[in-house]
């Protein structure tokens, strides 16, 4: 909750609301009997299916594991994931294609006296694999057609402390070696010495070839 709206809730309100959200759900409803809890918790997959294979997607298929940690965390226009104001209508598209064919079957699984065809039931019943792959294509198709701004864009150098100084990066990274030293003339090379301009961008050129 406090990360949707960090400007007007804090930790302990959010905690506050997830607490009056979770009571007025009567969750003890759906655990009364074994049936209809099982029944409950199987029904998440339509949720969860169509979520998975579009993350999957996106990241294996789509960018193929290249993120910018750096615009990641870029709350504005700048960043490369902030879409339309911060909302992915691809992602919106794909979910709400891949989830709507399994929701008559969810709907008869929590509730049997609402009667449905044998056909929706039977759709329900494969929602995982169905949801998982389907979805995952009909993400495809739409980033093909639609794909997302700065594809493949990763960051230039190591801001986050994610790699280790000598470890062998991905994609060029550079780790300890800032840009603007090198356009100052030269970088430190770590014990107080300064680094010749050549020198300098030599390692550049060294650390993204490995």
């Amino acid at each position: 909750m406090s990360g949707l709206l960090p400007k007007f809730i804090n930790i302990r309100r959010g905690g506050y609301i997830v607490i009056i959200i979770g009571i007025a759900m009567q969750p003890w409803i759906l655990s009364n009997t074994d049936s209809k809890f099982l029944s409950v918790m199987g029904s998440y997959a339509i949720f969860l299916a169509p979520l998975t294979g579009i993350l999957h997607c996106e990241y294996y298929v789509i960018r193929r594991q290249r993120l910018s940690l750096q615009d990641l965390y870029t709350p504005n226009s700048s960043s490369s994931y902030w879409y339309f104001h911060g909302l992915s209508i691809r992602t919106l598209v794909s979910f709400c294609i891949g989830f709507f064919p399994f929701l008559p079957g969810y709907i008869h699984n929590i509730t049997p006296s609402i009667h449905v065809s044998e056909g929706w039931s039977q759709l329900f019943y494969m929602c995982y694999p169905l949801g998982y792959f389907g979805t995952g294509a009909v993400h495809y198709a739409i980033s093909y057609f639609f794909p997302p701004k700065e594809l493949g864009k990763v960051d230039e150098r190591d801001i986050y402390g994610t790699f280790a100084p000598g470890e062998k990066t991905p994609f060029g990274i550079l780790v300890g070696v800032h840009p603007e030293d090198i356009e100052a003339g030269g970088s430190d090379s770590g014990d107080g010495e300064s680094v010749p301009p050549k020198l300098a961008n030599a390692e550049v050129q060294d650390a993204r070839s490995a």
